[in-house]
């Protein structure tokens, strides 16, 4: 059996139950809303737990006083899996639709996952779409997904979701493959840890390309990965605001990658904390904070740290020659003890007891070189002006030629040959003559006073 439902307008929705519930008994394989307004609801709109395929679009959930899709598939037995199951179809898709204001009060028994999206046990597919407003007590403000085999989450704007405990944008549990990219994750609020992005027990993970700007969380960074395997490029990290760390924080043997991205939340804590059991590793990706006492490398049991002057900033565009990249892997020894890593921080932050920095940096042309050089042209361009100026005011005066080498041929050829007759009065014998008027000219006083 199909169910549709189409340009459907509903409000004020006082029922407790659901407003589309689909039992596991019914023999639904097919159910879509599309085009539809639903707002003012103290319940879920669409909950169900079955396998039925969902398709939500072009649709809109606002002031829902609970989650306003709430689908569960989770099914415990005692069967015992030794093959890894393969599914191919997209079970939920979510495309086109806005959620705003999905509160989740912490009143209610079950209400302390997902603001907005909560799903247990499908494959989801939630794209362009905006979830703004949304919050949960317990955690995932704007969407949480758990036990479920995929999930991509493309092209959406996740904006000022909340939560109390853990998590106030997406939360993402036991999850086999997630795709997360090219989203918007701003202003998301947790009064406690972790203010955007948590992926926890996730054993393929890729986020691409998202932007991670002006997230507030008590603890823990706005992005956090927990026994998890990512992969990233294209993150920026602008005005995140955290205790321990303000961009990400890799715990407990988890394993990421972080290539080509922006971090500059200049916070007095460092952008990047991994513990003692995790790995990562960043290259060509730009850091724009205040550095000091952050980079310490260590090897053979002492420890060598890299001051940067307070104020100092690396200013390198993302995509070009300049390279900085390091590498970090840590032993397991305490695994409640963390190592901040990278940047961001002031002089009381603690530093690094250990990591491995690399820095390369392919000059092309160097900065003193070219002041040099622009220095050099300015003086010859003051000699020129000079010579010019002055070569000006000779002519004018002698009516010569305003050659900026003064060229004295002509000079002499435009006086008469016995200028010193005509320049002598006779009746002034034994004067000097006027040192004005003999200028550039080739005269000997001596010989003067013997003609006298």
């Amino acid at each position: 059996m199909n169910i549709t439902i189409r340009a459907a307008v509903l409000s004020t929705i006082t029922s407790r139950s659901p407003l589309f519930s689909i039992p596991s008994k019914r023999d639904v394989s097919f159910f879509r809303i599309e085009n539809s307004k639903f707002s003012k609801s103290f319940s879920t709109i669409i909950s169900g737990k079955s396998s039925t395929n969902y398709q939500i679009t072009h649709s809109k959930f606002s002031d829902i006083l609970s989650a306003a899709i709430h689908l569960d598939n989770e099914n415990i037995n005692g069967t015992l899996f030794k093959e890894k199951q393969k599914i191919n179809s997209t079970v939920t898709s979510i495309t086109h639709c806005q959620f705003l204001k999905c509160v989740q009060h912490d009143y209610f028994f079950n209400s302390v996952e997902g603001g907005a999206i909560l799903i247990r046990g499908l494959i989801v597919d939630i794209s362009d779409c905006v979830i703004r407003q949304c919050y949960v007590f317990q955690i995932g403000g704007a969407i949480r997904v758990s036990n479920s085999a995929s999930i991509s989450i493309n092209n959406s704007l996740i904006a000022e979701n909340n939560a109390t405990n853990f998590c106030g944008g997406v939360s993402l549990f036991h999850v086999f493959e997630s795709v997360i990219q090219n989203n918007n994750l701003t202003f998301n609020v947790c009064k406690g840890q972790v203010s955007a992005l948590m992926l926890t027990r996730c054993l393929s993970s890729s986020i691409q390309n998202n932007i991670f700007f002006n997230n507030t969380a008590k603890s823990h960074a706005s992005t956090f990965l927990e026994y998890t395997n990512a992969t990233s490029s294209g993150l920026i990290y602008v005005s995140n605001n955290a205790d321990i760390a303000t961009a990400l924080v890799v715990t407990h043997n988890s394993d990421f990658e972080v290539f080509s991205s922006y971090f500059s939340d200049l916070a007095k804590n460092p952008s990047i904390l991994v513990s003692k059991k995790a790995k990562i590793e960043v290259t060509k990706s730009f850091f724009g904070g205040i550095l000091k006492d952050e980079i310490v490398e260590e090897s053979d049991g002492e420890s060598a740290n890299e001051e940067c002057t307070e104020g100092q900033k690396k200013e390198i565009e993302l995509e070009n020659l300049t390279e900085i990249s390091f590498h970090v892997e840590t032993e397991e020894v305490n695994r409640n003890e963390f190592v901040p890593i990278f940047l961001g921080g002031n002089e009381h932050n603690t530093p690094l007891s250990r990591h491995t920095f690399v820095e390369e940096v392919d000059h092309g042309l160097d900065k003193s070189t070219i002041m040099i050089i622009a220095y050099a042209i300015v003086i010859m361009m003051l000699i020129v002006g000079l010579k010019m100026y002055f070569g000006g005011n000779s002519s004018d005066q002698k009516g010569v030629s305003t050659s900026i080498f003064g060229d004295e041929s002509d000079d002499i050829e435009d006086e008469p040959e016995n200028f010193m007759h005509d320049k002598t009065d006779p009746n002034k014998v034994g004067e000097k003559p006027e040192l004005e008027k003999l200028v550039g000219k080739e005269v000997h006083l001596e010989e003067e006073h013997e003609i006298a």
